[in-house]
């Protein structure tokens, strides 16, 4: 043919996602206490919080930014956390997409590309994608045509281990606040020894990659009427790199109301390195 004019088109999407459906647990610390205390008294066991405890919160509930001899807010020192809310986030998605194609006299080509970026609804679990792709064919002569077609795709994923926050999600309680100065939060009276949700999604601090390449060559020959030889060489690249190490921060964990520092059970640290391939031809 003659060719055809060079066609650009691109396009961009921005949407919010929201987490649905999501359970309710109770977050106010006094309500919890009562009724634990209201479990174990109608099995025949003892209470496990005093009423002064409990008044502790309900007082601290009335003044929620007086601070304590530490200079610590009262919803620090005597927290009511809902876990939930601190897990889940509203988050933004963007997604571009990119296309040019056109001929010449003897050649065709089409070049498209995207860039996904979707940070998901729970902190460092999203995942950051790039893909292009290249379709070049060229009439070399009368009787051969040549022509590739080329294929990337990178994503990038969190490495935050939401599977193991999801199960400390039903093992804690209101009485710990998240984080507060840098500091992950413990267990504000000793005999409740719930799990910080935090520290359970943020273990490893790194990052987790995904390549993959595809390429295909050919070639097209008109041989003599009626006959021709097809000739195509594929080549595949397939590796996953990751990079990661254990968050020491999450080490440990401070009782603000009176500054105590613990090391929770199982909190080691750790490094590892992983690069696996696969390669076709």
């Amino acid at each position: 043919g003659t060719g055809k004019k060079m066609n650009v088109t691109y396009g961009t999407m921005t949407s919010i996602v929201k987490p649905m459906e999501l359970r309710s647990m109770v977050s106010d610390y006094a309500t919890y206490m009562r009724l634990i205390n209201e479990g174990f008294t109608n099995t025949g066991g003892v209470r496990q919080f005093t009423d002064a405890e409990i008044d502790r919160w309900e007082q601290a509930k009335l003044n929620p930014a007086g601070l304590n001899s530490l200079g610590i807010p009262n919803y620090v020192s005597s927290p009511n956390t809902d876990w939930v809310k601190e897990l889940y986030k509203d988050n933004v998605v963007t997604d571009h997409n990119l296309s040019i194609n056109g001929s010449t006299e003897k050649t065709r080509y089409l070049l498209s590309g995207q860039y996904l970026n979707n940070a998901g609804v729970v902190e460092n679990t999203g995942v950051k994608r790039f893909n292009y792709r290249i379709n070049l064919e060229a009439d070399a002569t009368d009787w051969l045509t040549v022509g590739a077609r080329l294929f990337n795709e990178t994503r990038k994923l969190g490495t935050s281990d939401f599977s193991n926050a999801s199960f400390y999600l039903g093992a804690t309680s209101p009485g710990l606040y998240p984080y507060y100065n840098g500091k992950y939060g413990g267990s504000e009276l000793t005999q409740d020894r719930s799990n910080n949700v935090l520290t359970a999604l943020k273990q490893e601090i790194g990052s987790r990659t995904f390549t993959l390449v595809n390429s295909a060559f050919y070639a097209k020959a008109k041989l003599l009427p009626g006959l021709s030889l097809d000739i195509n060489y594929n080549y595949i690249k397939k590796y996953n790199e990751g990079n990661s190490y254990t968050n020491p921060d999450r080490r440990q964990q401070t009782r603000f109301s009176d500054g105590t520092v613990s090391t929770p059970a199982g909190a080691s640290v750790g490094n590892e390195n992983l690069y696996t391939g696969f390669f076709n031809n």
